[in-house]
């Protein structure tokens, strides 16, 4: 049997030695800045990044993003806010709509991605909070809380993302970084919260984390992370992040990051 160290490094064809230069193309990214007010649109240039535009969110003053990521289903860019709402988003002037609210209030570190397969959002926390959200019922579903698989610890989960994630794909994988152990896991399964670990994370990282994977087709994904105004290509097999990629004009930590455009 393949252990999940393996089948990460067979999952992620982008595998990275430490230093070595990142090799994806990402071509455009939307940002959500901690106070979860703004979008940083970051473009992929020669010499790394830069940012092309400031977009302010038009949500209520007494709400903010606490995420966001774009559905597979039909390639939009969707928010969690903290008032639990959950906006479709134009990333393009800033305006959003409200689709519907999930009725609860979310402690700490809150993030969500959405599964391509079942069109439904995970959403958990680094208090525990493991839950999942669909489209179709605009319900929250609360699961077990998050735990390790071999460990009595309490979990303290940073940043999570969906592999595959494209319309029509068939399989998918959720992941999950966590900041108590500085490692990388597979939620496996999602609904159950387990924690299965992967590798250990080089070098160490902190809230707050942005990260997003990239699908390119099925089995074809890696990872990438904005960590302290810097994108860095993450390595799934085994834990490293690549050299910094500067990004111009980026003057802020990122709570969020969501792939818009991605090219190979």
């Amino acid at each position: 049997m393949i252990n999940r160290a393996c089948r990460a490094a067979v999952l992620f064809a982008a595998t990275l030695l430490l230093g070595a230069a990142p090799s994806v193309a990402w071509a455009q990214l939307a940002g959500l800045n901690v106070n979860g007010d703004t979008l940083y649109i970051i473009k992929e240039t020669k010499k790394g990044g830069k940012v092309s535009d400031k977009v302010k969110l038009k949500v209520k003053s007494n709400d903010r993003l606490l995420a966001i990521d774009v559905r597979a289903a039909d390639g939009e860019l969707y928010g969690l806010s903290s008032k639990s709402n959950i906006y479709k988003i134009d990333p393009k002037t800033g305006s959003v709509e409200k689709l519907f609210s999930l009725g609860t209030k979310f402690k700490g570190v809150v993030s969500m991605d959405c599964n391509p397969v079942a069109d439904a959002c995970r959403i958990v926390s680094d208090k525990g909070l493991n839950a999942r959200f669909t489209f179709a019922a605009k319900t929250l579903i609360v699961d077990p809380e998050l735990s390790f698989a071999s460990s009595s610890k309490k979990p303290r989960v940073i940043a999570i993302g969906y592999t595959n994630s494209f319309a029509g794909a068939k399989t998918t994988e959720l992941f999950d970084i966590d900041a108590e152990t500085d490692g990388f896991y597979e939620q496996d399964p999602p609904n159950s919260g387990v924690l299965n670990p992967i590798a250990k994370i080089r070098p160490k990282v902190e809230k707050p984390l942005a990260f997003d994977i990239i699908s390119f087709g099925e089995g074809q994904n890696t990872g990438l992370a904005v960590y302290q105004k810097q994108i860095y290509i993450f390595d799934f097999s085994s834990g490293v992040l690549s050299d910094p990629i500067k990004v111009k004009g980026l003057d802020v930590n990122l709570a969020d990051v969501a792939f818009l455009q991605s090219t190979r």
